[in-house]
């Protein structure tokens, strides 16, 4: 039995097991399943757009107008990209992968890290046109999606998203006349550092370019002037920067076809430096190893553009595509770049080619094509065009422009065979045959189709070449392209590489011809050669041109010293005085090369080359030079005398063995060594006895400051240098030190002999070499003797230095005891050799005063300290002088202990001037300066000081281990008259020492944030023997609790015996309030004191460990009795109230005998029921939040009270709100602190003001609404903002509701820019509707560093287009901001979400019946019908007024007596309605009153005189039913000029007549018209009295008024009515004439609509009138129908 229960368990067991082994896999099986992730976008083989529809819109434009409308509508949008979003199900992954690829096997996928609570991928820069597969793997295992595809939409571009970049986009894409540009290599755009706009690659946008664009080599166009000071790649490690400044559009002409220019149509000078610069970059496009290339102006629009249209134009992309790539850039935050200027109606181009030319920018990219196309091609295609220009201008080889093309197109069939002959064949253009030979491409032509250079034409003949009109530019290595059918029947292609000669040059004459300039020959190009040597005697004179800087003039072709035999031919030339050398200048493209130049160099201004070379080439060149001088002349240079730039020099020689040359290129004030124009050297070698200097430039001072030859890269040889620099070795010493120049302070040093001996074992230590010295000198040598340094500098140039060692023999040492002062700011510093230790005043034979290795000099009475008056580390106590000196019989060696002195201080100006640090960095380390009287500070500012030179410096802020690091010692004397009124005299202090002084403050800015004696900052400094007085009683709690000595931060330094005397006054601090002013900067005190009425912390704040009184070793206080209040007192200065209560819940004080009351530096007296507070009033800084202290006696002890008060400026109502808040262009209300008592209507307050674009001049106060509104305010056209600008400012517990509201580019309800300002708990509600297509609600152009935090803005039924601004947040900050909008298109810029931003939107409902309104009825009421159920009402407004929110019982008060109000309107209901917010806007019309008489008619719109002015402006009258006025006179009225005055609102008809009006003796039936609106309505006139000159139906005249679906019907006949019939009978101006009808049968009309000729600037206006009469004579004045153009049919009775 056991057994078989045995065997039963293990059964059991082996099921149970096996049972669990399948759970654990349908488990595991079931959770595989489940963890597949399933995508959710983008899957299923979607199009998805990738470029912004800006873009596409413009690109997709047919014809000027459509394109011009594109553009100007997007101008600066930015609607550059589309991000395209991927998606998928989170299955609890800690991070996906996903994979994104071209191809469906995914090979060389792009791969992307994304953290699992993120389901999505935003990606950018797509290629367009493209089928991409992507697929997401999590971190379970086999949880990987299915693959999904989508396909991005086709695109003429591919615009390109870098953070912090703009207008960025590839150059491929673009379709060609032989394929297509590869997309993917070439990319354009703007600037990647930041400059003045602020704008700069962010490291997102560095990631881009590396890892997904891939860029190796950033080409910068810029010039130094404009780069920003960039110098390097903005992007990151391993990316090539290149600059090559450019100019842009014709400036990079010919200079030929650039002078025939208007003009208006240049910018600037020509600079043919331009040539250069184009050829460079195309060379580097030619190099497949520089891509993927980024290249970049500014803008990415100009020199870009111009650089794009070159690049694009060669490739083949025809003009339009050329033209729309350019002017994409206007879509850019940039703006408009347009090919040329529009007409007035901005629908066409104008043909000028020039889009702006005035100074500040030069656009013109129409000119530069149409000059292309008319310089270099004859059948007008620009890409010929281009093409001619880069081969015959720039002189691109066609192998490089081939190598581009290959790199850069997408090559497609082409019915032709290209070949190449590998050898260069001559051409000399003086033979009287020219032929090529093809035989070497291995084609045999049977018929040849043509034979061309560039565009020139040279026959079919490849014997027989014609060049009978050839230019005299084409020259030099050149491809001759010969096209022809083959004998195989194939067409052929082949290129022939020739070398085109001028001419050869077989004597000095024939070389002069072609290379002197002179003002007869200003420059000459073609290709000469050299066919033997030449002796040359002559030498170029000077010309008027002869320093020009633009490569223009001089010599601008070949010299090739090599002959057809390969033999290099010399120059054999003696340079002479006063010349210009063998060439005079020579000019951008000129080229000298395979050539030597022998001869003497000597006089003055005689240079071998020319008196100036720019953007020329010296190649294989090499000068033996015998000759030379030993000093540097004005304008002495061995090449070239007045200026070197923008030139190469490649493997070039200057063997001058034993010749001491001054310099290589003499004085240039152009020289490119300091330019935009820089030198090239490479392999550039120079051996001789010593180059005194590579050039020299003249200061404006005139002096020569030298440009060493050892300082530019690319120059080797061997030379000579005689040291600047003396050592001084003792033979008593093992070691001696010889100093090297500075210059040669990173070079091997290789050698050092001296008298035959040459030694290698040496140290280098400190710049110096160590080395021994018996290795070099014995006893023999005492006295100066020179070695030589053998060197090799950091460039490769191997140096002789020439150095002289002042060998000394043993000597006698003496120590002195007595210290003696060095005042190295003393005129004459003298040192006395008598001492307790003995009188050597015997000693007159002074070899040297040695300070270290410094030499003083020989003469004790004036040492020479001039070499360490600013190495201020040599500064201080205990430094040693070392005075060799004999008597004739003895040699001593007196050592003389001193203090170096940098300065003795004795005003206040030098003592600013001495110890401030002026910038925010360590400053005068070691300088030592004392005190030689007491000084008085004067009570002046130490914000500011003047400077050495008079000038006023104001220095910068010094953070923590910044600022002045010498030592003041005062030696017993004091500073006085103190104005603490800024961060220190030292500003920030470093390893600094004070002592032995005292400082007396007699004023303290307590307002003045940051305000005290010795610094912002102080770190590891020494503060000894030190008092510090403060003479008049201050309170710092009013100034952030900052530091009385230290403003913010002390640490690691040590205060002994310090005393602070401050009575009656309370400080917050003694040393700062940060981190390390407490115990956290273990700063040590010893024997220090302080004594004032309160001190809160010796150091540091609540949070930071702070030190305090009575628990920090070795400071003490005596501290006053003092009271601190808890309740703020407030007191409105505006309102001039002047009481303080001494009484504070249970502290009651009121008995207290008062002695003085103070706040911050002002005495307020001592009646605390009559402070004097006129100091306070004036000073707006002192304004707000403050404290109070009141100095007396109570119950018999000495007490102070602290009351903290806030000091309000004024109250803010109707009459004074605009006046202290709206900035006009200054600074307005800095320091204010305004206060609302009740709420605002702002109604009819104009906020129009000029926008203010500085915010430095805007409101700067604070604005507490105290939970009020301003209401009613009106945000119209012309109104900026209410503040226009704010800088520094509050705005807090307030409402405002918006009745109007305009939105404006760049202006919004506060201003234009706003600058770090808070606004708090503030609530913006509009009570009228709009749609924003541009402008901000909270800033319109920029908000700055703003805090914006629980703010509302309630907008419902409008669409607003930014929330914050138009540009940028700016580092603003927001916390529980909330909007409610119909839309709200972007936060700012184009950010649609922000965090701390909540964004509703409001369901919008506009009803379609229109309702009446009558004013004169006893209640007012609107139905909602339908969309009024379940609604619950939050608010009715109409035209920003409140009408309650009773939809029965309306509030029309407020409109009533606001006729401008009235007429055809909306009322705007807010509610909930389902949960839901809802706006429903209702269509009204406020009736004034329903005009029901004549007498109604005439009593409300007649104008009987100018003193009626706009009579019942904005009112809205309708006629109810058909008006019989018989009866009525229409009479009695005054003449009154036009715009004087007249009816001024609205007559609705509403279909209806006015009959029997009676027009005799009459001017009309509302005498005059101004700004009013006649329609809807039918006039029977009864009887015109047609022989009164003034009579009209209307009036006078009429203004501005609107006549629309009007007609008048003349019951009786007349004529001779002279004045107008319609409108204003004498005048009408500015009026619209739409649908009248004037039936008049029977009636001569003389005049229509008026008697003057105003009217004619109406012709537009005026549409649909017609007239009913027998005859119509004019329309105006004189002028008939046809004459007039208007749009008026008449129809004559004889035709009817």
């Amino acid at each position: 039995m056991k057994s078989k229960k045995i065997a039963l368990i293990v059964i059991l067991l082996s099921i149970m097991s096996v049972s669990c082994a399948i759970s654990a896999f349908v488990v595991y099986a079931i959770n595989k399943a489940n963890k597949t992730i399933e995508l959710t976008a983008l899957h299923n083989g979607e199009t998805v757009d990738i470029v912004g529809d800006a873009v596409e819109e413009y690109l997709s434009a047919e014809g000027d107008e459509a394109q011009i409308d594109a553009l100007l509508k997007n101008q600066c949008s930015d609607d550059w990209v589309k991000e395209v979003t991927l998606s998928w199900k989170q299955n609890g992954s800690a991070f996906y992968t996903v994979y994104l690829s071209e191809n469906q096997a995914f090979e060389d996928a792009t791969v992307e890290k994304v953290f699992g609570y993120t389901p999505t991928l935003d990606l950018y820069n797509l290629i367009p046109g493209t089928t991409y597969y992507w697929k997401v793997k999590g971190t379970y295992s086999g949880d990987e999606s299915a693959v999904g595809t989508f396909t991005t939409e086709e695109s003429k571009v591919r615009t390109i998203y870098v953070d912090g970049v703009s207008n960025v986009r590839d150059l491929g894409g673009y379709e060609t006349t032989t394929g297509e540009v590869k997309y993917g290599l070439l990319y354009r755009g703007g600037k990647l550092n930041g400059t003045t706009s602020g704008e700069a690659i962010t490291e997102e946008g560095k990631s881009e370019m590396l890892d997904s664009l891939k860029i190796k080599t950033e080409i910068d166009l810029r010039s130094v002037s404009d780069d920003g000071g960039q110098t390097e790649n903005a992007i990151g490690e391993g990316v090539n920067y290149i600059k090559i400044p450019l100019g842009q559009y014709a400036n990079i002409l010919d200079y030929e076809t650039w002078s025939i220019l208007d003009e208006s149509e240049k910018s600037g000078n020509f600079d043919a430096n331009n040539k250069n610069a184009v050829k460079q970059i195309f060379e580097l496009l030619a190099d497949e190893n520089n891509y993927p290339i980024y290249f970049h102006c500014n803008a990415g629009a100009d020199r870009t553009g111009t650089l794009a249209l070159l690049i694009n134009g060669l490739l083949g992309v025809d003009e339009q595509m050329l033209i729309k790539d350019y002017e994409l850039t206007t879509i850019s935050r940039y703006g408009k770049r347009l090919r040329s200027s529009l007409t007035a109606d901005n629908k066409t181009f104008t043909e000028t080619g020039v889009m702006q030319n005035d100074g500040g920018n030069y656009v013109a990219m129409g000119l530069f094509i149409d000059s292309l196309k008319s310089a270099y091609t004859d059948n007008g295609d620009i890409n010929e065009a281009v093409y001619n220009y880069l081969i015959e201008y720039i002189g691109l080889s066609n192998d490089t422009l081939d190598k581009i093309k290959s790199i850069m197109l997408s090559q497609s069939e082409s019915d032709e065979i290209d070949k190449k002959v590998a050898s260069v064949q001559e051409i000399l253009l003086t033979d009287s045959v020219k032929a090529i030979n093809i035989a070497e491409s291995g084609v045999s032509l049977a018929n040849i189709e043509s034979v061309k250079i560039g565009s020139m034409d040279l026959g079919n003949n490849l014997a027989d070449l014609n060049f009978g009109s050839v230019s005299e530019k084409l020259f030099g290595e050149r491809e001759i392209i010969v096209k022809g059918k083959g004998a195989d029947g194939k067409n052929y292609r082949i290129e022939v590489p020739v070398l085109i000669i001028t001419k050869n040059i077989d004597s000095a004459e024939a070389l002069r011809e072609v290379v002197e300039y002179s003002e007869s020959n200003l420059g000459k190009y073609g290709y000469y050669r050299l066919t033997q040597d030449i002796t040359y005697a002559y030498s170029a004179s000077y010309g008027a041109n002869i320093t020009q800087d633009l490569g223009v003039y001089g010599f601008k072709g070949v010299i090739d010293g090599k002959d057809s035999s390969g033999n290099v031919h010399t120059i054999k030339y003696d340079s002479v005085s006063w010349s210009n050398g063998i060439f005079g200048m020579v000019g951008v493209g000129g080229t000298i090369k395979n050539v030597k130049f022998s001869g003497k160099y000597s006089g003055n201004q005689a240079p071998f080359i020319a008196a100036t070379i720019v953007g020329a080439t010296f190649e294989n060149v090499q000068f033996d030079i015998s000759g030379g001088r030993e000093q540097i002349a004005g304008m002495n240079g061995l090449i070239t005398k007045c200026m070197a730039c923008g030139s190469t020099f490649k493997n070039v020689t200057i063997n001058a063995e034993g010749v001491i040359i001054d310099s290589l290129f003499g004085c240039s004030q152009y020289a490119g060594y300091k330019t935009e124009k820089p030198c090239y050297f490479d392999n550039f070698v120079v051996n001789a006895d010593e180059i005194l200097e590579l050039a020299h430039e003249k200061s404006t001072d005139d002096d020569l400051k030298s440009i060493s030859i050892y300082s530019v890269g690319g120059i080797k040889g061997n030379l000579s240098k005689t040291s600047e620099e003396t050592s001084v070795v003792h033979l008593s010493n093992k070691y001696g030190y010889l100093t090297i120049d500075d210059e040669f302070a990173d070079a091997e040093i290789v050698s050092v002999t001296f008298d035959g001996k040459v030694i290698t074992d040496f140290v280098r230590v400190n710049g110096m070499i160590k080395f021994a010295l018996s290795d070099l000198f014995t006893e023999g040598n005492f006295g100066i003797k020179e070695v030589e340094v053998n060197l090799i500098t950091e460039r490769g140039i191997n140096v002789r230095l020439k150095h002289n060692v002042d060998v000394r023999s043993d000597l006698v040492v003496v120590d002195f005891s007595t210290v003696q002062n060095i005042v190295l700011s003393n005129e004459k510093i003298a040192l006395s050799l008598n001492d307790t230790e003995g009188d050597y005043s015997a000693y007159t034979n002074v070899n040297s005063i040695m300070y270290g290795s410094y030499n003083f000099g020989t003469d004790l009475s004036a040492l020479d300290v001039s070499a360490i008056a600013e190495i201020y580390e040599l500064h201080g106590e205990n430094k040693t002088l070392e005075v060799f000196a004999s008597n004739g019989a003895k040699n001593v060696l007196i050592r003389i202990p001193v203090t170096i002195i940098t300065k003795e201080i004795k005003t206040f100006d030098e003592l600013m001037q001495s110890v401030t640090a002026r910038n925010n960095a360590v400053e005068k380390n070691g300088a030592y300066y004392t005190l030689g009287n007491d000084i008085d500070a004067e009570g002046k500012t130490i914000y500011t000081f003047l400077g050495e030179n008079g000038s006023t410096i104001t220095p910068e802020y010094c953070e923590y281990g910044k600022g002045f690091a010498g030592t003041l010692n005062g030696k017993g004397y004091k500073v006085y008259n103190l104005n603490l009124d800024s961060s220190g005299i030292f500003r920030g202090m470093k390893d600094a020492t004070v002592k032995n002084i005292s400082f007396e403050i007699a004023n303290y800015s307590e307002e003045t944030q940051g305000a005290a004696l010795f610094a912002s900052n102080v770190q590891d400094c020494l503060f000894e023997k030190v008092t510090v007085t403060v003479t008049k009683a201050i309170n710092m709690e009013t100034n952030n609790n900052i530091g009385l000595l230290v403003a913010q931060q002390t640490g690691g330094t040590t205060f002994e015996t310090v005393n602070v005397i401050a009575e009656k006054s309370i400080l917050t601090t003694l040393v700062g309030n940060g981190y390390w002013s407490g115990n956290n900067g273990k700063n040590k005190y010893e024997n220090c004191t302080v004594s004032c009425s309160k001190l809160k912390y010796i150091g540091g704040n609540e949070s930071s460990n702070p030190s305090v009184v009575g628990s920090t070793d070795g400071i003490t206080a005596e501290l006053e009795n003092t009271v601190d209040f808890v309740a703020t007192q407030q007191l409105i200065l505006g309102l001039d109230e002047k009481s303080l209560s001494l009484v504070d819940g249970e502290n009651d004080y009121s008995s207290m005998t008062v002695t003085a009351i103070t706040c911050l530096s002002y005495d307020l007296g001592s009646d605390i029921n009559n402070l004097d507070l006129d100091g306070i009033k004036a000073d707006m800084s002192a304004h707000g939040e403050n404290v109070i202290t009141v100095v007396g006696i109570h119950d018999g002890a000495a007490t102070t009270l602290t009351i903290p008060v806030l000091f309000v400026t004024d109250v803010l109502t109707k009459e004074n709100i605009k006046a202290n808040i709206q900035s006009q262009g200054t600074a307005l209300g800095e320091g204010a602190y305004y206060i609302l008592q009740s709420d605002i209507d702002a109604s009819g307050i104009d906020w129009k003001a000029s926008m203010l674009w500085d915010q430095s001049q805007g409101f700067k106060g604070t604005i507490d609404g105290r939970g009020y509104t301003v209401k009613n305010l009106n945000i119209g056209e012309g109104v900026p903002g209410i503040f226009n600008c704010t800088q520094d400012a509050v705005v807090k517990n307030i409402g405002f509701t918006i009745a109007n509201f305009v939105p404006q580019a760049n202006q919004s309800v506060f201003g234009v820019i706003t600058d770090h300002t808070l606004f708090e708990n503030v609530n913006i509600t509009f009570n009228c509707t709009f749609t924003a297509t541009t402008g901000g609600i909270l800033s319109g152009n920029n908000a700055v560093g703003n805090t914006y935090k629980d703010v509302k803005i309630v907008a419902g039924g409008s669409e607003i287009y930014y929330l914050v601004s138009h540009a940028s947040n700016g580092g603003s900050h927001f916390e529980n901001v909330t909007a409610e909008a119909t839309k709200i298109n972007y936060i700012y810029g184009t950010i649609s979400s922000v965090n701390g931003i909540t964004t509703g939107e409001t369901k919008e409902i506009t009803l379609t019946n229109n309702q009446d309104i009558l004013l004169t009825s006893e209640t007012y009421a609107i139905s909602l019908g339908s969309e009024g159920t379940g609604l619950t009402v939050n608010s009715i407004t109409c035209n920003g007024v409140d009408l309650g929110t009773n939809l029965s019982n309306l509030d029309m008060s407020a409109i009533k007596s606001d006729m401008t109000k009235h007429g055809i309107t909306n009322v705007i209901v807010k509610g909930e309605k389902d949960g839901n917010k809802v706006t429903v806007i209702a269509p009204v019309t406020i009736i004034t009153k329903q005009l029901e008489s004549g007498a109604d008619f005439k009593e409300a719109t007649y104008c009987a005189n100018s003193s009626e002015g706009e009579k019942n402006k904005g009112a809205y009258y309708v006629i109810p039913w058909n008006l019989n006025v018989v009866g009525t006179g229409f009479t009695g009225g005054e003449w009154i000029n036009v715009g004087d005055a007249g009816f001024a609102g609205t007559i609705d008809g509403r279909g209806h007549k006015i009959v029997n009006v009676s027009l005799t003796d009459s001017s009309g039936i509302f005498n005059a018209l101004k700004g009013a609106t006649i329609k809807n309505l039918e006039i029977e006139v009864k009887n015109l009295n047609a022989q009164n000159g003034n009579a009209s139906v209307f009036g006078f005249c009429a203004d501005n008024t609107i006549f629309e679906d009007v007609t008048i019907t003349f019951k009786d006949t007349f004529t001779n009515a002279t004045c107008g019939l319609i409108g204003g009978g004498n005048q009408s101006r500015n009026c619209t004439f739409k649908n009248i009808t004037v039936n008049a049968q029977g009636s001569d009309i003389y005049r229509l609509f008026s008697g003057g000729d105003i009217v004619k600037d109406s012709k537009n206006n005026i549409s649909g009138v017609t007239v009913n009469a027998k005859s119509v004579q004019y329309m105006y004045a004189t002028t008939d129908l046809a004459a007039s153009g208007f749009d008026v049919t008449v129809n004559l009775d004889e035709n009817q």
